[in-house]
């Protein structure tokens, strides 16, 4: 079985609660219960898929789980636990995540369980599997924020969006190396209409690709597409020949 397989199975297995997964060839049997909208990210250097928490049938979970790419075996860091402590998070689903190449951290972002919506963000060491909360200055960190992470020229950079005010719309980039935080401005944007909940934001290699899904009955889209670095931006505009979705957008914007 290759990677792709093993991470569509991976995906398969985990989000659907009406079977139970067992696509790992392990020899001690154990994998995680199936859950929706739990939080994973891939180390690519390790291929290892780390699993936390999500919703299970019965209740929010936050137990912490690896699988093995290349040998197709889960292995389990931290069981079920309804008294976090050292070790343990709230239980909770829908958090973001990224990945810290360089301090091999699995990073996880905000979230809500039954009882709290979590505006958070917590680091899990992957050689000591201690979690620290990070705290980082003039970044503010909430749920409905749009979030990406970037790796680029020695560089790590957040790059957020808050979509609560629709009177007010700025990318903030944060540099986590230098702790600086720096804006860009798009209050007074042409493209942008006040319908915060069509906005989305993406990162190809170094630039911010910022615009809206919403379908205007125009014949051509116009994007953001500004550098990471230098945080200037242009307009990118192409010829929407039917509806077109995120991915599609961005895989458009990188030609044009």
């Amino acid at each position: 079985m290759n990677i792709y397989s093993a991470l569509l199975l991976f995906t398969i297995g985990v989000y659907c609660e009406s079977i139970i997964p067992s696509i790992d060839l392990s020899e001690n049997g154990i994998s995680p219960e199936p859950r929706t909208n739990p939080t994973m990210v891939v180390d690519p250097v390790g291929n290892v898929i780390y699993l936390f928490g999500g919703r299970s049938k019965c209740c929010f979970l936050n137990d912490l789980w690896s699988f093995d790419l290349n040998r197709l075996i889960w292995k389990i860091i931290y069981s079920q636990s309804d008294l976090p402590g050292k070790g343990y998070l709230e239980p909770r689903s829908h958090s973001g995540s990224y990945f810290r190449s360089k301090t091999k951290e699995f990073c996880i972002y905000s979230g809500w369980s039954d009882v709290y919506n979590f505006s958070d963000l917590w680091c899990l060491s992957t050689l000591t599997y201690d979690w620290n909360k990070i705290d980082y200055p003039f970044l503010e960190i909430k749920l409905s924020f749009k979030i990406q992470y970037l790796e680029y020229n020695e560089n790590e950079y957040l790059i957020s969006l808050p979509v609560e005010n629709i009177k007010e719309v700025s990318v903030y980039v944060f540099n986590i190396i230098s702790q600086e935080i720096k804006a860009i401005d798009f209050n007074k944007s042409k493209i942008i209409k006040n319908h915060r909940d069509y906005e989305f934001l993406k990162v190809v290699e170094n630039k911010i690709v910022y615009g809206e899904l919403q379908e205007d009955g125009e014949d051509y889209k116009k994007v953001y597409y500004c550098d990471v670095e230098t945080l200037l931006c242009e307009i990118k505009s192409f010829h929407v020949l039917k509806k077109i979705k995120l991915d599609e957008i961005v895989e458009v914007v990188e030609n044009v």
